[in-house]
């Protein structure tokens, strides 16, 4: 039995949606890869609820996006349908991906210098906060 954090925010309140507007496509595109590794293993939404020990609602709010569930929750959603997280991230990607059809970096206009200005970003606070601290 898998112990799990329960979900960060639900689906209509998350405040991930103004910063992330693709990000109920992804978690839609999540839940429908949950629940096609669940019926290959011919698990009921019960059942795997009980393996995870969540409620039954769980793992309904998870396929249908209504809640994200936590990293932890969905490591241990993988785990407990024998497949690894990468497995379950890259069949999402691919749906996405098709759905939309563009890829996430583009939906995002991600670019490696875009991602090098904000890890330098997060740099930066983390030293001025490590500053703080000290002081």
């Amino acid at each position: 039995m898998y112990r799990v954090v329960p979900a960060i925010c639900n689906a209509q309140s998350c405040p991930m949606k103004k910063t992330y507007p693709h990000a109920t496509q992804l978690a839609k595109a999540i839940g429908r890869e949950i629940r096609t590794l669940r019926i290959e293993k011919e698990y009921t939404q019960e059942q795997l609820a009980a393996i995870l020990d969540l409620d039954s609602n769980s793992i309904s709010n998870f396929e249908t996006a209504a809640v994200n569930p936590s990293v932890l929750t969905l490591l241990a959603i993988a785990a407990a349908l024998n497949a690894s997280p990468a497995e379950l991230f890259a069949a999402a990607l691919a749906d996405f991906e098709r759905r939309s059809g563009k890829s996430l970096a583009d939906a995002y206009g991600l670019t490696g210098a875009h991602v090098a200005r904000q890890l330098t970003s997060l740099k930066r606070k983390r030293v001025t906060a490590a500053k703080k601290r000290a002081a």
